[in-house]
């Protein structure tokens, strides 16, 4: 039998020694985002794509997500309490920065032949700008007003091609 175990190291640049050094230990992990006020960071696990928040220096570690979402693509609100992120391929969800239950933003059954991905908070918190890729590698960029669930496709942002 053979078997893998994949990881990938997750290291910041060190101005000071000019060199890679691990960053939060080292932990298989990526899709890193500080918070706004440049305090805490989350990040995406791997391979397992659970959500995590910490203090830069990694206290007060909290796991935001749980199987089976596939957590991916993490970012902060601008007031720094929220975090929306995908859960691949096609849902997006938001959770408190303090933990909590995830809350579904968009449904599955809406668009069912694309991959969601988020893309953006708007300046004031209220809508998440994201991208929907369909099965031909054609995408659209979509606002998502959240206190009225509606989408709206941005003017101008049909059929460019994912890569």
């Amino acid at each position: 039998m053979i078997g893998d175990d994949r990881r990938i190291e997750l290291v910041k640049y060190d101005r000071k020694s000019k060199q890679l050094v691990p960053f939060l230990g080292g932990i298989s992990a990526g899709e890193v985002e500080v918070s706004p006020d440049g305090q805490w960071v989350v990040y995406a696990t791997y391979p397992d794509s659970n959500l995590w928040r910490s203090k830069l220096d990694g206290s007060e570690r909290l796991q935001l997500t749980f199987p089976p979402i596939n957590a991916h693509e993490p970012r902060w609100s601008p007031d720094g309490k929220q975090i929306v992120f995908t859960d691949v391929p096609r849902r997006l969800f938001i959770v408190s920065a303090n933990g909590g239950r995830p809350q579904q933003v968009m449904p599955r059954g809406e668009f069912p032949d694309t991959e969601v991905g988020v893309g953006c908070w708007m300046p004031d918190g209220n809508s998440v700008i994201f991208v929907m890729t369909w099965r031909n590698n054609r995408s659209t960029t979509y606002q998502l007003n959240l206190k009225t669930q509606e989408v709206s496709k941005l003017s101008g942002s049909e059929g460019w091609v994912a890569v």
